[in-house]
C-alpha cells in the first residue's frame, strides 16, 4: 500500500511540473524569466511546500516524537502531512525564492493549476492509504474504511482540486498571456480554504482546538481566507476611490 501511495505522490509531482512548464510555454512568461530562475522558483516552492506540510504535524506530535525511540521516532518524523500547510509553504517558497533571485514577474497563475493537479492526485493516494478519512455516514456513496462506512473525504478533495485544475487550465489556455497577474492563485487558495473549512466537519481525524471547537486546519483556513478576502476588499475600495 505504501508503494501505491508513493506512486501517486510521484505522479502528482510530475503532473505539477509538466503543468507548470506547459503554462510557461503557453503564456510565454519565459521571455521575462529565464529557465534557470524558473527552475529555482519551482524548487523553492517544492521544498517550502514539503516543510509547510510537515512542520504543523511535527509541532502537534512533538511530545510523541520526543518520547519515541529509534525507528519509531524516524517513522513519526517522516509520516503525516497537512495539505493546508503545503499550500501556504509552497506559496511562501515561490515568493521567497523570487525575492532572493530578484524576479518581479508574477508566476502565481501558473503555480496554481500545477499545485491543483498535484494535490488532486495526492488525495487519491490518501484514499488508498485510508488516511484523512471521514466520519461515519449512511449516504449511498459511503465507503467502508476503518471498520465503518464513512464519508470519502479524500475523494471530495480530489474532485475539488481536479475541478479547480480544469477551470484554471481552460482560463490559461483561452487567455494565454492576457490573464491578469495574481488572479488564479489567490482565488484558488480562497476557494480551497472555504471548501476545507466546511469539509473539515466531515473529517474523523480532525485535530480539535480549544478555539470555538474548531480544528487546527479550520483556524488556518479562516486566517488565510480572511487575509485574501481583506486584500480583495482593500483593492475594491481603492478602485472605487480612483473612479
Amino acid at each position: 500500500m505504501l508503494e501505491e501511495v508513493n506512486f501517486f505522490v510521484i505522479l502528482g509531482t510530475l503532473a505539477g511540473i509538466y503543468t507548470y512548464y506547459w503554462g510557461i510555454k503557453k503564456t510565454q512568461i519565459n521571455f521575462r524569466i529565464n529557465g534557470e530562475d524558473l527552475f529555482l522558483i519551482f524548487i523553492g516552492a517544492l521544498l517550502c511546500g514539503i516543510l509547510g506540510a510537515k512542520i504543523p504535524v511535527w509541532i502537534l506530535n512533538w511530545d510523541k516524537i520526543i518520547a519515541a525511540q529509534g525507528i519509531e521516532r524516524i517513522w513519526l518524523i517522516i509520516t503525516g502531512r497537512t495539505l493546508v500547510g503545503a499550500l501556504i509553504g509552497g506559496f511562501i517558497g515561490v515568493e521567497l525564492t523570487k525575492k532572493i533571485i530578484g524576479v518581479k514577474s508574477s508566476t502565481g497563475n501558473l503555480f496554481a493549476p500545477a499545485l491543483a493537479i498535484g494535490l488532486a492526485l495526492g488525495r487519491i493516494g490518501c484514499f488508498i492509504k485510508q488516511c484523512c478519512y471521514g466520519v461515519e455516514t449512511n449516504l449511498p456513496w459511503a465507503v467502508y474504511m476503518h471498520e465503518a462506512y464513512r464519508h470519502p473525504t479524500q475523494i471530495y478533495e480530489a474532485i475539488f482540486h481536479f475541478t479547480a485544475f480544469i477551470i484554471m487550465f481552460i482560463k490559461i489556455k483561452k487567455n494565454s498571456g492576457k490573464l491578469k497577474p495574481g488572479t488564479l492563485f489567490p482565488a484558488y487558495i480562497f476557494a480551497y480554504s472555504i471548501f476545507r473549512f466546511i469539509t473539515e466537519f466531515l473529517r474523523a481525524d480532525a485535530i480539535i482546538t480549544r478555539f470555538w471547537g474548531l480544528s487546527s486546519a479550520q483556524l488556518i483556513c479562516l486566517i488565510v481566507a480572511g487575509i485574501i478576502g481583506g486584500n480583495w476588499l482593500v483593492k475594491y475600495i481603492n478602485l472605487k476611490r480612483v473612479k
